[in-house]
């Protein structure tokens, strides 16, 4: 696991919290004021998502950008990259496999149904005619009504030096996702008849 700096800040919260409780629990600091009814926020210094699902909660490694999308002010999809900077092959896989282990270690249940085992996506990255931009789901979990998702991406990106094109790195990000569509839809619903009724926010 990545070292973590003295001074960086977490968030914690689970979907469905009020963002008035996130700002609360986290020692992260968000901009003041309320947010609109439909408003996604983007964390985009290194953070740590602290996620809290009773009996459930997990914490992530340090990450480089968090997304929490929010319908009527409550928290409705989280995206998280939990990694300070992009990574080679080896460190990809290496944190796939941390984060299956964390997940499964805190009593989420996998659900595999459709998804190529580890081994089929290192061939796939082996096969050179595999897209240099490469994305695949490699983890896929439930907690009650919770989807818990962990993606891996691949860029191919050319290194410039002064006399022009270098060489072509290889560039990993791993990606989490939770999302809930019970929660979505109730607070989605929600900030949609505020606005038909020309409410202001509660």
């Amino acid at each position: 696991m990545e070292a973590v700096p003295a001074d960086i800040r977490v968030v914690r919260l689970v979907l469905g919290d009020d963002f008035a409780q996130v700002r609360a629990n986290s020692s992260q600091a968000f901009p003041p004021g309320p947010i609109p009814d439909s408003h996604p926020l983007a964390v985009t210094e290194p953070v740590i998502l602290e996620y809290k699902y009773p009996g459930h909660s997990f914490r992530l490694p340090p990450g480089r950008y968090l997304w929490i999308d929010t319908y009527a002010q409550h928290v409705c999809l989280i995206r998280c990259s939990p990694h300070l900077s992009y990574l080679d092959r080896e460190a990809a896989f290496a944190l796939v496999k941390e984060l299956m282990a964390l997940f499964e270690e805190r009593g989420w249940t996998r659900r595999s149904g459709g998804l190529p085992p580890i081994e089929v996506v290192r061939a796939e990255l082996n096969n050179p005619r595999t897209d240099s931009e490469y994305v695949t789901d490699v983890g896929r979990w439930a907690t009650g009504d919770d989807r818990l998702g962990l993606r891996l991406s691949r860029t191919m990106t050319v290194v410039r030096t002064p006399t022009g094109a270098g060489p072509t790195l290889e560039q990993f990000l791993v990606t989490v996702s939770v999302e809930n569509e019970k929660v979505y839809s109730t607070y989605d619903a929600i900030a949609k008849q505020r606005k038909a009724a020309g409410r202001p926010k509660t």
